[in-house]
């Protein structure tokens, strides 16, 4: 698979006998494959868990909807917890609602290794014997080849979660597709933190631009390029948008 390079190891992050969950990372602040065994309490049967999370699918909402079942109300409480401040945003820039100034506080990051162990507790896995359980679990962190693949799409049929593997091509077009869908993300961000009325949309309008796939294309892929040679990112964005929006409406 061409995505992935170089494994990280494993990080455990519970350990017990009937209940342990490993992390490791893929491609920072992106891919994360997590292993989770939780055996029952009567130790007749166990749930499976092995997937790979691609984090910039989650909405900050959808992320928040999450952590509220591990007690945490939105994320800016997750991120003081494992900054290890509990609730209280110290270190961090403060609003005066009370709110954290993420832009202004740089220690404000995302510890995702720790939240792609908690979204792993999260997930529904397969029911199978302890047994079987932990001896996939054992082939995934050990490298063992039999390893079933974290690469996969899980559907319900009576009643039954199903898992079905993805070969590695449709692995790798579904990477390259969550990564153009990334890239578009930011870049809309970016432009959406632009004047509404910069000169660089000359009269065409931030809204406008936006909304129209072709034109967030061109300037993608004009800005990747103009990056490549230097400059300010952000006059790199403003230059792609003037020269995308001349060339596809000539005076």
């Amino acid at each position: 698979m061409q995505q992935i390079v170089l494994l990280a190891p494993w990080n455990s992050y519970a350990d017990a006998v009937d209940h342990y969950c490993y992390v490791r990372c893929l491609d920072v602040g992106n891919l994360y494959e997590v292993v989770r065994v939780t055996h029952d309490k009567h130790g007749q049967q166990a749930e499976f868990v092995h997937q790979v999370i691609f984090m910039t699918e989650y909405s900050e909402p959808a992320l928040a909807e999450i952590l509220r079942g591990f007690g945490f109300e939105k994320l800016d409480a997750f991120v003081c917890e494992a900054k290890g401040t509990g609730t209280d945003p110290a270190g961090f820039t403060v609003r005066q609602d009370g709110s954290i100034d993420r832009a202004a506080s740089p220690s404000w990051q995302i510890d995702y290794m720790l939240l792609a162990s908690l979204m792993a507790e999260h997930f529904d896995g397969q029911i199978m014997t302890p047994q079987a359980a932990d001896d996939l679990a054992r082939a995934v962190v050990e490298g063992n080849s039999i390893a079933p693949s974290p690469f996969c799409i899980r559907r319900t049929f009576g009643g039954q979660l199903v898992t079905i593997p993805l070969t590695e091509n449709e692995v790798d077009m579904v990477c390259t597709v969550k990564d153009k869908q990334a890239q578009m993300a930011y870049l809309k961000d970016e432009i959406s933190d632009l004047d509404k009325d910069a000169p660089c949309f000359d009269g065409r309008g931030q809204a406008t631009l936006l909304n129209d796939e072709g034109l967030l294309t061109d300037v993608q892929r004009r800005w990747h390029r103009y990056n490549g040679n230097g400059g300010d990112h952000a006059e790199n964005l403003r230059e792609a948008i003037k020269v995308t929006i001349h060339a596809r409406f000539p005076q």
